[in-house]
């Protein structure tokens, strides 16, 4: 096992100690509380490696789901191995089974050179990306290659490789006993948890005139100019020519009222520029959409930025509209919230006309989601 690590970043770690190897790649965000629970005084600086094969010693397959953060990893003892990916899957890793060899990395390129694989694109992916029907999670964009589902754990030993879901999110539904009025207390509790273990010091956050970002901002200045005594800094983009889409007057107003510093810039990609270079990158199609939060993303590393906070998933969080919710309530008979739903969706829908298992499978099309509140970019 190997990491390669920047000089600006240092986001992989390796440890070993008594028959267990682990590498990791990413950012754990409650390293201190997992170390706290496993790690003993005098055992020396803390890495992210250390702190997950002290996990897996003590919880075995369940130690992923302890963690939160952006990370894959490996941990081995030589016979057996085992690979991971965050709950999201903002950590990417990949595999590819070889015979009596399984090879592991964080990219596909990395899978290619190992194996000795040729470079060539898988064509069932692409068609499936492009009409957007795939039931197969671990399809890549390289042919041989494939990539660990995002909440899983990859098993591999001499009797060969097997993938399981460490984390099930529809187990959690409903399942917290808070009186109404405890609810908004536990909310702010966890959102200023959510964006205080991701602040390093070196901070910005992506704003919008919209209310996904602004509402993590409204988290993360105040619990930000706690720490640090200083004012969360605020990246948005203005476009003047464009008045009907530009929202730099309510980004200001945010900003004003939260006590940001704000920089505001007008962007000036093209919407192919860097395309290229991501495709090469990534292994695979990338969007061509990127260029935008690509050149941002540049402007926040040339001013002294490394992480950025974002509202982009709030979307999953604040629209009940979602697949998971419809079949969430249709297995639960919960009948009355669920044509709640429906009304308050503006949709005419009759419980009367079918039976719920029908009503389940006219839903079952549509995309399920995973929520989170922000996303965390991180910047090499």
């Amino acid at each position: 096992m190997g990491v390669v690590s920047s000089d600006a970043l240092e986001d992989t770690s390796l440890a070993a100690h008594d028959g267990l190897a682990v590498a990791v790649c990413g950012r754990i965000d409650n390293l201190d509380d997992v170390a706290a629970r496993w790690l003993t005084p005098g055992m020396g600086p803390i890495s992210a490696a250390k702190v997950v094969l002290a996990a897996f010693r003590d919880s075995a397959d369940h130690a992923p789901n302890l963690l939160r953060g952006t990370f894959s990893g490996v941990v081995t003892d030589g016979a057996s191995m085992r690979a991971f990916r965050d709950h999201i899957g903002f950590g990417v890793l990949h595999y590819r089974q070889q015979g009596t060899d399984v090879y592991v990395a964080t990219e596909g390129k990395q899978i290619i050179a190992g194996s000795g694989l040729h470079r060539e694109p898988d064509l069932d992916f692409l068609q499936c990306l492009l009409y957007e029907r795939s039931d197969d999670p671990a399809l890549c964009a390289l042919r041989g290659v494939r990539r660990l589902p995002q909440g899983s754990i990859l098993s591999a030993d001499a009797t060969g490789v097997r993938i399981s879901r460490f984390w099930h999110p529809e187990m959690l539904l409903e399942t917290v006993s808070l009186r109404p009025d405890e609810l908004q207390h536990r909310f702010d509790d966890l959102m200023t948890q959510a964006v205080g273990r991701v602040f390093t010091g070196q901070d910005v956050i992506a704003l919008s005139g919209g209310i996904d970002s602004p509402a993590v901002a409204a988290y993360a200045a105040p619990e930000y100019r706690r720490r640090s005594g200083r004012p969360l800094a605020a990246l948005s983009a203005s476009y003047p020519d464009l008045p009907g889409v530009d929202e730099r007057a309510s980004v200001e107003l945010v900003a004003r009222e939260l006590g940001l510093a704000l920089e505001v810039f007008r962007p000036r990609a093209r919407p192919l520029d860097g395309l290229r270079e991501w495709v090469k990158r990534c292994d695979g199609p990338a969007p061509s959409s990127f260029a935008q939060p690509r050149e941002m993303y540049l402007l926040a590393r040339s001013l002294g930025f490394r992480t950025i906070l974002s509202g982009n998933y709030a979307e999953f969080v604040i629209d009940v509209g979602h697949a998971y919710l419809v079949r969430h309530l249709v297995r639960a008979r919960r009948f009355r919230a669920l044509q709640r739903s429906f009304e308050t969706k503006g949709l005419a829908a009759s419980l009367s006309s079918g039976s719920s298992d029908n009503l389940g499978e006219r839903y079952s099309h549509q995309r399920s989601s995973t929520s989170t509140t922000a996303a965390v970019t991180k910047t090499p």
